[in-house]
């Protein structure tokens, strides 16, 4: 049987002591109960027939509450129970939306009382706890209907009898994690969440003072972790070899920013399957400056700690180069694969630098390199000789990002040979970021910089530059596309085509760039037009185009 963190729902019509079972389990202190907060919030209110009512008129606002709260808990991790009578599907439907999405099974303790105890149950209550004998009878019949509805067969929904059917049982695991129960506190609260049977060594208790309890976390100990990748949606796993497989997060998570803990991690992660090990990685997946909340220029100056680093990134195609323990080889890696896309620069660059990379390779080590080649495979910015291999970092092979310090890079760096990154400033502290030293680093020629503290926290700046052309070569490849499906044999005089070209301009970020200029953009859509017009072959190379049309004004 698989295991997995569990949230609980209990299921069925007013009366049938949904809240006295959470009470005998000593579940209370984890439940949400809509009637606490009701009552809490709305108070009590008095009826058509004079008697005094729970108040249900704050309903929506109670439900948003106790579900944004549920989020929040299923965020951290935090074992939970929903007390309530679950006869909508729809809205269970989003509670099983919401289990997929945070890796738990939905267990349903479904009680089966019939409807004349229910109502022999609600007649012997004091009056402002009973509920109306119809609204009990309409709960009762919609659970009927969702009884032989196909969602309990929902992959990781289960229903239950009894807590002993999900609990690890304490002397299981006194056995298998020789954890001495007899020390703690009888009355603390074992809670867990399934993991596979053969990864049981690697569970741990860890304290969590907020419930007064015991909560048995995994510690990210790596098959663990590797079971959590497995499951994601949002996480692709590529099968290599026989032993090797890759994760990186997919498509949907990078244009719909659906990020998360785990695949902002698996981000060219590697790992031998059957040892449980990383074999290979690079940086975990971090933002630009701005691009979302957490890297905001407020958030990141309370996140950064002391002093902070400013690295010239050249953006062209990464290297991860690494030892196979298992095959005895050096092996070096594109993305999220084994196999070489550009052998030929691979080769030109890397190879001659195995050698002496060898020893640290084999101390579970891997080389990040950044490769430049304008000749191969032009890009946007000119480096002209710069044309080499750029050493970027040295990471352990764990699942939290460590690297070499850059002390240590530069004296790996000479003894191997290749040009390694360039530090550009050195803060003693984020508040030295100035509006003046940012927008230095924004209106420079270059293309981004890296920015990160001594906790290996990252944010990066594209500089209005780069930007600007990068915008220019979509726009180029968009107008190619839109000249051949034509119907017509001018560009230029086509309005609507040059008021999206025009508009692509017009965003914020690039109002900044001191080119950007009416005149200079009509200038461009011309040359542009004129280019695509004449079959020009610089079209093809951002930076011959360049060249060619700052030439030409």
């Amino acid at each position: 049987m698989k295991k997995k963190k569990i949230l609980i729902l209990t299921q069925w019509a007013p009366w049938s002591w949904k809240s006295t079972w959470c009470e005998n389990n000593n579940l209370t202190d984890f439940c949400f109960n809509a009637d606490r907060y009701r009552i809490a919030i709305s108070g009590y209110k008095i009826d058509k027939d004079w008697n005094e009512v729970i108040d249900q008129s704050d309903n929506v606002k109670i439900w948003s509450f106790i579900n944004q709260e549920l989020r929040t808990r299923l965020k951290y991790w935090y074992f939970t129970v929903i007390d309530a009578t679950q006869t909508n599907i729809k809205n269970l439907m989003w509670y099983y939306e919401l289990a997929q999405r945070y890796w738990y099974t939905l267990a349903i303790k479904t009680f089966d009382e019939t409807l004349d105890t229910l109502y022999e149950r609600n007649n012997t209550r004091n009056p402002k706890q009973k509920v109306p004998e119809d609204v009990i009878k309409k709960m009762y019949d919609s659970l009927q209907i969702i009884l032989q509805s196909s969602f309990f067969s929902l992959p990781n929904v289960v229903k239950f009898n009894e807590l002993s059917d999900l609990w690890i049982t304490e002397k299981k695991l006194e056995k298998e994690n020789k954890i001495d129960f007899d020390n703690m506190v009888e009355k603390y609260h074992f809670i867990y969440w399934w993991v596979d049977e053969k990864d049981i060594d690697y569970l741990f208790l860890k304290k969590y003072p907020v419930w007064r309890t015991y909560e048995l976390f995994d510690d990210y100990k790596n098959a663990i972790t590797i079971n959590k990748l497995k499951k994601d949606p949002l996480i692709n796993m590529k099968i290599l070899n026989d032993h090797i497989v890759s994760f990186n997060f997919t498509r949907e998570a990078f244009f719909n920013k659906l990020w998360n803990i785990e695949n902002t991690k698996a981000r060219w992660l590697f790992v031998d399957i059957n040892k449980n090990e990383i074999v290979a990685r690079s940086y975990n997946k971090f933002f630009n400056l701005w691009e979302l909340p957490e890297s905001s220029l407020n958030n990141i100056k309370e996140t950064f700690k002391w002093k902070i680093d400013i690295y010239v990134k050249e953006n062209w195609f990464l290297w991860i180069v690494w030892y196979d323990k298992e095959d005895k080889k050096v092996l070096y890696c594109s993305k999220s694969n084994i196999e070489w896309t550009f052998p030929t620069l691979v080769e030109k660059y890397c190879k001659q630098f195995e050698k002496k990379m060898l020893p640290y390779l084999k101390k579970w080590k891997s080389f990040v390199f950044e490769i430049v080649d304008n000749d191969e495979d032009p890009h946007i910015i000119d480096y002209d000789w710069k044309n080499w291999a750029y050493l970027l970092d040295i990471f352990e092979n764990t699942f939290e990002q460590q690297t070499t310090s850059y002390d240590e890079l530069l004296k790996i760096w000479k003894k191997i040979w290749c040009y390694v990154k360039e530090k550009y400033w050195e803060l003693r502290s984020i508040k030295y970021l100035t509006d003046k030293k940012l927008n230095e680093l924004y209106s420079s020629n270059l293309e981004w910089f890296v920015l990160n503290d001594e906790e290996w926290h990252h944010v990066k700046i594209k500089t209005y530059y780069y930007s600007f052309w990068k915008n220019v070569r979509s726009q180029i490849n968009k107008m190619k596309k839109e000249y051949k499906n034509a119907k017509w044999n001018s560009l230029i005089n086509d309005k609507h085509i040059k008021d999206q070209f025009i508009a692509s301009f017009k965003k914020e970020y690039f109002k900044e760039y001191s080119f950007n200029t009416t005149d200079n953009l009509n200038k461009l859509y011309e040359f542009i037009c004129t280019s695509i017009e004449n079959n020009e072959e610089y079209l093809n190379n951002l930076l011959q185009f360049r060249n060619q049309f700052l030439k030409s004004i």
